[in-house]
């Protein structure tokens, strides 16, 4: 689905339309570009992360305390 069109409205009270702009100049239309080949297979952008580390306080607190395990895992066992 593209937007194509679209414009703002003032209304009264009543519902009547008391103003109106049409906004459809602003909406720019780009054909859509399909990729072939993707050159790298784990993008930075991809990544959860972003790039960021850990501090070394936090990298401490999370090997002392560990993430419990999600309850699905749990009832599996």
């Amino acid at each position: 689905m593209e937007l194509t069109s679209i414009r703002a409205v003032m209304v009264d009270t009543n519902l009547n339309i008391v103003s109106e702009q049409n906004l459809s100049s602003y909406i720019s239309i780009e054909e859509s570009t399909v990729v072939e080949k993707v050159d790298k297979t784990n993008p930075a952008a991809n990544n959860p992360t972003l790039g960021l580390k850990l501090t070394a306080k936090a990298d401490a607190r999370k090997k002392t305390h560990p993430l419990k395990k999600a309850k699905k895992e749990e009832d599996a066992k």
